[in-house]
């Protein structure tokens, strides 16, 4: 019996110079409030763009958010929690449509409902997974049952990109295939300026900053706790928001501490940049990072880093990042405080850390890859159907 040909991703829309300019679909779970995946998906959407006609599907809010020649998409409003497994619904029409060269789905919480969506074949998709590290399954059972899901369902794909080194060893440990590991760059923020560092006895403030969103995962609540064992010299800045910020409130009022702890809400990059600016000191008590770009923002602010424990921070400090790594307990905390206040973070330590950082997560070794793979997986596709055709 003759074999069925397999039918082609784009026949109309390929052009036959595999250097012609191709169609790019980026899809993503929001744009608004622009964390670190988000700024990244921007950076790629506009990097992108100089080469290939790119667009963006968001399947939440964008809030206004633009980029240069790339158009963008809103499917509606964000759902949090399983119900974004809900949405292939949503996005049943997108998903099949015949309009793009190659798809790019930014991370599981898109990946999953999309895959399931889509009718056709997905030998021209791309994954780009930034939340499936088992270290999280621990304590996170809606991505282990997510997992579960995409052990299946990403074997329907020629590509799946983990945003860093330990996120594409852990990928491949658990039997996933086809891991391409590309470094997230650093774009965030300009070199900066040492803050000076007082000691403790001095009567010169300490402002300790910690970003990142009021969930269990990232662990401010330890944080508070270790500003009750510091002086009253040292103060904190919590820039972010969650479901958790009425409770951490709540924390520091019954501390006592309203005086020394300030609460931003969402900032954009910019005004991030400024409170790194006037920082001597990130705190992160993550529980897990897939890549940490917050830590890789404060390198470049010049702003020592103090870390619990986990696999991105143990990767990251300290010869990424200048900074010193803890256990997870408030004492623990409040005495690397006082330990990395101690240290001298001279210019030279953090030029150091900027050559890595540089040889390992530049931009333009970024977008070069990308570039290459996109190509690749056109090139492959095409190589297959040819194959098809001549039986």
């Amino acid at each position: 019996m003759k074999r069925k040909k397999p039918q082609k991703e784009n026949d109309s829309a390929c052009p036959q110079d595999i250097d012609a300019r191709r169609s790019i679909l980026i899809v993503v779970s929001h744009l608004y409030p622009t964390f670190g995946l988000e700024k990244l998906a921007i950076v790629l959407a506009r990097e992108l763009a100089r080469e290939f006609n790119v667009r963006i599907i968001s399947l939440g809010s964008i809030d206004g958010i633009t980029i240069a020649d790339v158009h963008i998409e809103s499917l509606g409003n964000s759902r949090k929690g399983l119900g974004r497994l809900l949405s292939p619904i949503r996005i049943f029409g997108s998903a099949n449509r015949k309009t793009d060269d190659i798809t790019i789905l930014v991370g599981v919480w898109v990946a999953i409902p999309w895959l399931i969506a889509r009718l056709r074949n997905c030998r021209r998709t791309i994954i780009w997974e930034h939340s499936l590290l088992s270290e999280k399954y621990m304590f996170d059972n809606r991505l282990q049952l997510l997992s579960k899901f995409a052990k299946f369902l990403y074997r329907r794909t020629p590509a799946l990109v983990a945003v860093s080194a330990p996120l594409a060893n852990d990928l491949v440990s658990e039997g996933h295939r086809n891991v391409t590991p590309i470094n997230n760059p650093v774009v965030a923020l300009n070199r900066g300026n040492m803050v000076s560092r007082m000691s403790l006895s001095d009567t010169q403030s300490i402002k300790l900053i910690s970003i990142g969103s009021f969930n269990p995962i990232k662990r401010q609540g330890l944080i508070i706790s270790a500003l009750e064992l510091l002086p009253s010299s040292v103060s904190l800045i919590l820039v972010g928001d969650g479901p958790l910020r009425a409770s951490l409130q709540e924390q520091v009022r019954l501390a006592g501490l309203q005086e020394r702890v300030q609460f931003t809400g969402f900032l954009d990059t910019q005004e991030i940049s400024l409170l790194l600016g006037e920082s001597h000191f990130l705190v992160h008590a993550g529980k897990s990072e897939t890549f940490g770009l917050v830590l890789v923002e404060a390198a470049e602010a010049r702003v020592p880093v103090i870390a619990t424990h986990c696999i991105a921070t143990n990767y990251l400090i300290s010869d990424f990042v200048p900074g010193v790594l803890t256990e997870a307990s408030p004492s623990a905390i409040a005495d690397a405080v006082i330990e990395i206040n101690r240290q001298d973070y001279t210019q030279d330590v953090f030029a150091a850390a900027d050559s890595l950082r540089d040889e390992y997560f530049s931009l333009q070794d970024f977008i070069i890859k990308w570039t290459a793979l996109v190509n690749e997986v056109v090139r492959q596709d095409r190589k297959e159907y040819s194959l098809y055709d001549k039986r």
